[in-house]
């Protein structure tokens, strides 16, 4: 799916596939490769100006950085994916990711 988005300049696929391969790492567990996987996507979805999907990319970018103990870079993360889902108006997302932030606050101490 990522070689035929790249060769017709799919930018929305090639950041879905970016994101779908970050998740296939993710589950693995490759975490080095996902995270590379989920930087691309989140470029690409900046390119194109998509807004949720960066959002959402961001979203489980931090759950990798919660699995590796990098919780202050997992709080940033959580906290760009709010004010994009603030920007769009997506309470419900925004909701959900407000609850799990405590989790990446409460590991810290």
């Amino acid at each position: 799916m990522l070689d035929l988005a790249t060769d017709k300049c799919f930018k929305n696929y090639q950041a879905d596939a970016h994101f779908l391969q970050g998740r296939s790492y993710s589950y693995l567990p490759n975490y080095s490769e996902a995270l590379i996987s989920y930087e691309k996507s989140i470029a690409l979805n900046e390119q194109i100006g998509d807004r949720a999907g960066k959002a959402l990319t961001m979203k489980n970018t931090t759950g990798l950085n919660e699995y590796q103990g990098k919780y202050y870079l997992a709080i940033d993360y959580y906290n760009r994916a709010m004010s994009i889902y603030d920007e769009i108006g997506d309470t419900e997302l925004r909701a959900g990711v407000s609850k799990v932030l405590g989790h990446s606050y409460f590991m810290l101490e």
